[in-house]
């Protein structure tokens, strides 16, 4: 019988809005649970997980020893952190997106390559959630234009601005839709979370084995439909609450015990 695979999104579903884990969950994450097989999946980039991870007290003398969905599945990492694969752009789409982001100055895009993060129009509210996802960063400049990136993220509160991306991009081969109220991200097309996990249980030989999944935002969605088994917290919204097999009261119990009860019952 093969393992069963744990799927935990970070912000909003793993962590509250202070970046804290639960109790409860930081203990299940500290000890070995040889029966599973945990797999964080996550629009932050690789560098910001272990900041959390550390920030709670977590793997402080070494990297998580997890595989790693990031960035929304535009890189998959080995268990050894080992980069197993990165998606950028077609260089077309990725001209047309920044033709996009040159008519919204006063937010904050977040940029992701490989190797760092750059920062297009930084403000304090794009600052703010930079530090937020304890990501390095730089200021874009003209000349970064033509380095490759991977995921392109919104950072703002005004709700016209994600509403006009929505209309302008629906034309454009990317994937889009918010992580967070005030985070609208995009990839390329057909790279999501869940071709991140069944590109990794490719590269690990875990084909075939079930799958429990959580996460909060539009790009979990996807996710969910491969997962056997899926859990959304009771933070958010409705329509995503809507798609999930189960909600959980993740203030009060955490989010582990609750996936780890059902993985094993598969």
């Amino acid at each position: 019988m093969k393992k069963p695979i744990i799927c935990f999104d970070l912000d909003g579903t793993l962590l509250d809005t202070q970046e804290i884990i639960h109790p409860k969950d930081r203990e299940i994450l500290a000890n070995n649970h040889n029966d599973v097989i945990f797999l964080p999946c996550t629009g932050r980039p690789r560098d910001s997980v272990i900041s959390m991870f550390h920030h709670n007290g977590l793997f402080l003398n070494s990297a998580a020893p997890y595989a790693m969905v990031t960035q929304n599945g535009v890189a998959t990492h080995l268990p050894d952190g080992q980069l197993a694969r990165y998606t950028t752009f077609p260089e077309e789409v990725q001209e047309t997106l920044f033709d996009i982001f040159w008519d919204y100055p006063r937010s904050s895009f977040m940029l992701m390559k490989e190797d760092g993060n750059l920062l297009l129009w930084p403000n304090e509210f794009g600052s703010h959630w930079m530090a937020r996802f304890h990501a390095p960063w730089e200021p874009f400049t003209p000349q970064d234009r033509k380095a490759r990136f991977g995921k392109m993220t919104c950072l703002t509160d005004d709700e016209i601005v994600i509403h006009e991306l929505t209309e302008r991009l629906l034309n454009v081969p990317v994937e889009y839709g918010r992580s967070l109220k005030t985070v609208f991200d995009i990839q390329p097309q057909g790279v999501s979370k869940r071709s991140g996990v069944q590109h990794l249980m490719n590269c690990l030989g875990l084909e075939g084995s079930p799958v429990v999944a959580a996460g909060d935002g539009d790009n979990d969605l996807d996710l969910f439909e491969f997962a056997d088994y899926s859990f959304a917290p009771s933070t958010t919204t409705a329509s995503v609450q809507k798609q999930a097999d189960q909600i959980i009261e993740v203030r009060e119990n955490g989010l582990l015990t609750a996936m780890l009860d059902k993985a094993n019952r598969l």
